[in-house]
């Protein structure tokens, strides 16, 4: 008789989701991730990219606009799309100020 071995199943693995659940946060979730991950401290743009990594989220979609000399950006995250309603004239400072209008919107600062 032939023996084969017994191998374990596999572990699964924690797969990035574009899930379609909005992202939002109460005060407490927000100081615990804020805190732990040292959000405030940082950059939004990274502390958006970090954000939606910690969730096992796919990675931020910047998506630029230029009006009237003012680049703006749009935002989408799990399939819910943030419209920052400001402009800037360096598109820098347009990504910042999105990236810091999300994480307001779903309660992180």
């Amino acid at each position: 008789a032939e023996v084969t071995p017994d191998f374990p199943q596999p572990v699964p693995t924690m797969k990035k989701t574009a899930s379609s659940t909005p992202i939002r946060f109460t005060a407490k979730e927000s100081e615990i991730y804020s805190s732990s991950l040292g959000l405030k401290k940082k950059h939004p743009t990274v502390a958006l990219n970090e954000l939606c990594l910690k969730l096992n989220r796919e990675k931020p979609i910047f998506k630029e606009k230029f009006d009237f000399g003012y680049w703006s950006y749009e935002i989408e995250i799990g399939g819910e799309t943030f419209v920052c309603p400001s402009g800037k004239p360096k598109k820098k400072e347009a990504k910042n100020e999105a990236a810091k209008y999300v994480l307001k919107k779903i309660g992180i600062i």
